[in-house]
């Protein structure tokens, strides 16, 4: 029986709903691991995708501050 119902897990699977979900334990037993290589593929690529954009995002948003206050300073 899959516990994937719609309603607390996205259409990929992803659990949505971690309000219940605070020790190891339940993180077994609501099966919120990888369980196949390409879960974990997938598990990988997001994160490393998150961290990637996260860090883009601040470096733009910084140079952009710096532009307009080196533009401003002429």
């Amino acid at each position: 029986m899959s516990r994937i119902d719609g309603k607390s897990f996205s259409e990929h699977g992803y659990p949505i709903n971690l309000a219940h979900i605070g020790s190891a334990r339940e993180v077994i037993e609501a099966e919120l691991y990888p369980r196949t290589k390409l879960e974990e593929r997938v598990f990988w690529i997001d994160r490393f995708s998150g961290v990637l954009t996260a860090l883009t995002v601040w470096h733009i948003m910084f140079g952009a501050i710096a532009f307009f206050i080196m533009k401003g300073m002429k």
